[in-house]
């Protein structure tokens, strides 16, 4: 398995915090009327940039540990 590096968690992270605030915004401002499809298209990638940030960071620490 390809070892993380901590540029490639910090990156991801900072896309999923992007994602979750604009997601966030569209909520607040009520913008996701304009077109459903695009809302749960967002909320769905925003869910996949969580995850994946998850995914890196358990990587990156457990490759962490292991040295």
């Amino acid at each position: 398995m390809k070892k993380t590096s901590l540029a490639a968690v910090i990156l991801v992270g900072l896309a999923a915090v992007i994602w979750t605030i604009r997601v966030v915004l569209e909520i607040v401002l009520k913008t996701y009327n304009e077109s459903v499809f695009l809302f749960v298209l967002n909320v769905l990638c925003s869910v996949v940039w969580i995850v994946s940030f998850i995914v890196n960071l358990k990587r990156y620490r457990s490759n962490r540990e292991n040295k």
